[in-house]
């Protein structure tokens, strides 16, 4: 149930979310967004615990939104990449690309 009372159906795929069971508990990630609901709802679920995250603005759910859709494209560009025999360099997040530079 989101922060509404709706019961919430999210579509797993391995290009959104990963999904680990330990034995005992499961955790997914990254994070759950009920946007279009009217609580908006962010959670994770962590070793069978939702965890409720603050209420964003506009401009950061529009901000995560975007964030999402490149990851997803992202992830089936490297799908296609991989069904193709073509091999392409991940990106790397802004940390380890300042640390790459440092280290030259």
């Amino acid at each position: 149930m989101c922060g509404c009372g709706f019961e919430v159906t999210s579509p797993l795929s391995p290009q959104q979310w990963c999904l680990i069971f330990d034995g005992q508990t499961v955790s997914l990630s990254p994070s759950i967004g009920n946007w279009s609901f009217e609580c908006e709802a962010l959670y994770w679920l962590e070793r069978g615990t939702v965890d409720w995250a603050a209420k964003w603005s506009r401009e950061r759910i529009s901000t995560g939104r975007d964030a999402t859709r490149r990851r997803i494209e992202d992830a089936a560009r490297r799908t296609r990449d991989a069904d193709s025999g073509q091999v392409s360099e991940p990106k790397l997040g802004w940390v380890r690309r300042i640390w790459a530079a440092l280290r030259r």
